[in-house]
């Protein structure tokens, strides 16, 4: 079962409130979730292209397929884990 995270925001009765982070945060999850798409679709990576096309050869054969990124001081292991997804399907 997933935990729910939690974040405390002040209302207009200027009362602090609880609510979940999700709904606290919706709009900018989902302006981020955008930009990462438009930013995977953008992407020309060749090794990314590379790995694709092992991991579909590898579903072919009826493997599962797991990938790993270890994050750089950059932080772009998110960022290339999602462009594989979108190159995936």
């Amino acid at each position: 079962m997933a935990s729910t995270r939690w974040s405390c925001k002040v209302d207009a009765n200027k009362k602090l409130t609880i609510v979940p982070y999700s709904k606290a945060y919706a709009t900018d999850l989902k302006k981020a979730a955008g930009l990462l798409r438009e930013a995977a679709a953008l992407t020309d990576n060749a090794t990314l292209k590379k790995w694709a096309t092992r991991c579909r050869e590898w579903q072919r054969k009826g493997k599962d397929v797991y990938v790993y990124f270890d994050n750089d001081q950059e932080g772009y292991a998110a960022f290339n884990a999602k462009t594989l997804g979108g190159m995936l399907g």
